[in-house]
């Protein structure tokens, strides 16, 4: 059976990650969420590696998910710029230096990208279209732990409608990171993982208020 190549990479570093971490692949399957016949077969390069799970492995090793998926570390200072020529089958999302509010809300500000973050289109097609991707940082504890402070959060901004579960919202000026749960009646509350932080009334037909996407996963900090 003919491997793909970018499967067999990322299969590799992921492997060494864990054994550099002291991970078992027994202990990596339960932290991914898969079965432990499916890690083998990522290790090996088989099938390509779920991103979600490899944001979750990233976060208990020592490395970061851009390194796991392209072999590029932001620590090392190989950013991508967003120039030049992009490898087959990749493309580069791009970091935004506005803060999502997992807290009391980061000012809404138009901003261009600070970063550019290569993936394997493969691995985000489950998310929609790559050109309605974004990432942004994560600022404030009241999604932990599903969502950590100073991680980064992939976010899908064709999906504006309000609906049940993890949006990006702007109230008033701020946006904030939580889980839309809808009342009816054109009411609905954002919600925190964190207990400490109670719920944000809104009224879904106030100007001060709109979806600016969908949160499709959170990841480790680069």
């Amino acid at each position: 059976m003919d491997l793909d190549p970018e499967n067999v990479a990322i299969g590799e570093r992921l492997r060494k990650a864990l054994k550099n971490s002291g991970i078992s692949v027994t202990a990596a399957a339960k932290i991914a969420g898969v079965a432990e016949k499916t890690m083998h077969r990522w290790l090996g390069g088989e099938v390509s590696a779920d991103a979600k799970g490899l944001a979750k492995l990233a976060a208990h090793s020592d490395v970061t998910i851009d390194y796991l998926i392209s072999g590029i570390s932001s620590e090392s200072g190989d950013w991508e710029t967003g120039e030049g020529a992009t490898p087959p089958g990749f493309v580069r999302i791009p970091i935004y230096p506005i803060g999502i509010g997992a807290g009391g809300g980061r000012a809404a500000l138009e901003a261009d990208p600070l970063h550019w973050l290569m993936w394997p289109e493969a691995l985000l097609r489950r998310y929609g279209r790559t050109e309605d991707l974004k990432l942004f940082p994560i600022v404030g504890e009241s999604m932990e732990p599903e969502l950590q402070d100073g991680g980064l959060a992939l976010i899908n901004e064709s999906e504006k409608s309000p609906r049940d579960g993890i949006v990006v919202a702007r109230l008033g000026d701020d946006l904030l990171l939580k889980r839309m749960r809808l009342l009816g009646g054109g009411r609905a509350e954002l919600v925190s993982i964190n207990p400490a932080y109670p719920p944000i009334p809104v009224n879904l037909m106030s100007d001060d208020f709109a979806v600016i996407g969908k949160a499709a996963m959170g990841f480790k900090a680069l």
